[in-house]
């Protein structure tokens, strides 16, 4: 029987590297089924010489096409793992997750999304698992955040095709379930070590983003990056790996009678217009409710937020980056709240806006968002040389998202419409409308 076994352990195990697309499904059968089934299988191959390089070769390579085949396959295969193999703990762990991230950069990944999925989710799967196994070892908890996690969405920032692998919902499906254990946990020393884990990802996630958003000419692609970044992370738990179905609005006049009672309404009106041809328009769509979301993601994710906002209006102010106001338009999209807008203000005086309504006054007063409307996005709506005014109708939008009511919406409209909007911007307005 030993011989037997010892024959199923050397054949097997040893072309782990077979890459023959008919022979790889049953070969990855045929090597989780001898780990299950062979008692001390690892005693008749030499791991780390004759396994292990084999195996990272493919890793590296992204599967050479058969990711799909051998991703689903690693988890069950570092989880059967003895000591004996692994030791040391660290640097195995470490090649080892390395060869997956080497995998993400290979051609085949970037231009499949199969493919690509496959190796995020295989990486996420084995990081998850390692974590859990090395929970309290500071070393391998460092190792697996600054050395293999970091640098990964680091590349995928980088990289807009990556993205489409899904990577940016494993990682919040990943801090998800910390964040649940760490909460849930009754053991407080696993607990204390799970928000250690959680507060040295959001440093290191908080410096390359600003990294990324401090550079005067911030690359495109990076600054998309961060911005799908901070949306995905909004996402309540348990939400970010299903598709979000998008509500459709339209538009209607105000003598038209309303298809449903009681639906909410904004109205807009242009000067010189009668009561009939005033538009109506659903209340502007609030973004992700963040109640859902652990208070371990919550307060680092808002104050990432808040930094990165403060560091694009200075761009904007300082050196009018358009790159940095169409990021700032995005962030406000995701994260609208008077809390943003009192920081984008900073210390900039209130200005006494002369000849408004009193109801308008009092709205400038009071609510930080309308007094940016007014003292800043009025101003760039407003720029000669400005052709594309889309995204700063958007910020107009997340701006009216922090009014209390429909009807402040509804005065902030009228005002802006009537008196100080361009006409070309508030034709944006109303195109923004018909598309609700």
């Amino acid at each position: 029987m030993k011989d037997e076994a010892s024959k199923v352990s050397a054949s097997v195990l040893l072309s782990i590297d077979d890459s023959d697309p008919v022979v790889c499904p049953a070969l990855w059968e045929a090597v989780l089924c001898t780990l299950a089934t062979v008692e001390d299988c690892w005693l008749h191959v030499n791991a780390k010489k004759s396994v292990f390089p084999k195996l990272s070769a493919v890793v590296r390579e992204g599967g050479r096409g058969l990711a799909t085949v051998i991703g689903p396959c690693l988890l069950p295969l570092i989880s059967r793992l003895p000591q004996s193999v692994t030791d040391p703990k660290l640097d195995f762990f470490r090649n080892f997750l390395a060869s997956l991230v080497a995998g993400l950069s290979t051609e085949k990944i970037k231009t499949s999304f199969s493919e690509c999925s496959a190796v995020i989710s295989a990486f996420f799967e084995c990081l998850r698992f390692i974590m859990q196994q090395s929970l309290g070892e500071e070393e391998i908890e460092e190792m697996l955040i600054n050395d293999q996690l970091i640098p990964v969405i680091d590349t995928v920032l980088k990289d807009p095709r990556l993205q489409d692998g899904q990577l940016l919902d494993y990682l919040a499906e990943t801090l998800s379930s910390w964040e649940a254990k760490a909460d849930m946990e009754k053991d407080d020393k696993i607990a204390q070590n799970l928000e250690k884990v959680l507060q040295n990802f959001w440093e290191r996630l908080s410096e390359i983003c600003v990294e990324k958003i401090s550079e005067p000419e911030a690359d495109v692609k990076s600054v998309f990056g961060v911005s799908n970044l901070l949306q995905v992370l909004q996402k309540p738990p348990k939400s970010s790996l299903k598709s979000n179905k998008r509500k459709v609005g339209k538009v209607r006049f105000a003598d038209e009678t309303s298809a449903s009672a009681g639906e909410s309404e904004a109205w807009v009106s242009s000067g010189g217009e009668s009561s009939e041809g005033r538009a109506s328009v659903a209340e502007p769509p609030a973004p992700p409710d963040c109640s859902d979301l652990s208070p371990l993601r919550k307060k680092p994710l808002g104050d990432l937020v808040c930094r990165l906002a403060e560091m694009s209006i200075n761009h904007v102010n300082d050196q009018k980056s358009e790159q940095h106001l169409r990021f700032l338009s995005t962030l406000l999209n995701s994260f609208s709240s008077t809390q943003v807008f009192k920081m984008l203000l900073g210390d900039e005086k209130h200005r006494i806006i002369k000849s408004k309504p009193l109801k308008i006054a009092k709205l400038v007063q009071k609510n930080p968002a309308v007094q940016f409307l007014y003292q800043k996005l009025i101003g760039w709506l407003n720029e000669d040389q400005r052709r594309d005014t889309g995204f700063l109708v958007d910020i107009l939008y997340s701006a009216l998202r922090c009014c209390d009511d429909d009807q402040e919406r509804k005065d902030v409209l009228d005002d802006l419409t009537e008196v100080d909007l361009k006409w070309n911007s508030v034709l944006r307005v109303i195109e923004k409308m018909a598309l609700k």
